[in-house]
């Protein structure tokens, strides 16, 4: 039977300090499970399936501003929540979306596949 041991710098919760200028410093974390399930959720709520196949998706841009808002945090430790991160410019948003979910795990499966054929081919050119 395989034993899975964690140290406590394998649990410690990865953040990195996000300056939003005049609005303030904050911290971005990688998503919790909470987070990453209510994030997960929301995109299959918003996904129409017929017989196993995508029908229509609609309001799926919600999904991101979600999951930034339940990863940003404020100086006093509260997130923010999607209402503020719907006040920041996209560019930045999609920024800490990309960062939350490479540091959370998070990436798409075909995504993984792409970047795994992509380090085998540039392995082979060494």
């Amino acid at each position: 039977m395989q034993a899975f041991n964690f140290t406590d710098d394998d649990i410690k919760i990865r953040e990195v300090t996000i300056n939003l200028g005049s609005k303030g410093t904050y911290t971005l974390r990688e998503a919790t499970e909470d987070a990453a399930c209510k994030y997960r959720n929301s995109a299959m709520d918003k996904t129409q399936l017929k017989d196993g196949k995508v029908t229509s998706v609609s309001n799926l841009a919600d999904t991101e501003p979600l999951l930034v808002g339940a990863c940003l945090f404020d100086p006093s430790g509260k997130a923010v929540g999607t209402e503020f991160v719907r006040t920041l410019p996209a560019r930045i948003v999609k920024k800490m979306f990309d960062w939350v979910q490479e540091n959370s795990d998070m990436k798409a499966k075909e995504e993984d596949d792409d970047k795994g054929k992509d380090s085998r081919n540039d392995m082979k050119d060494s």
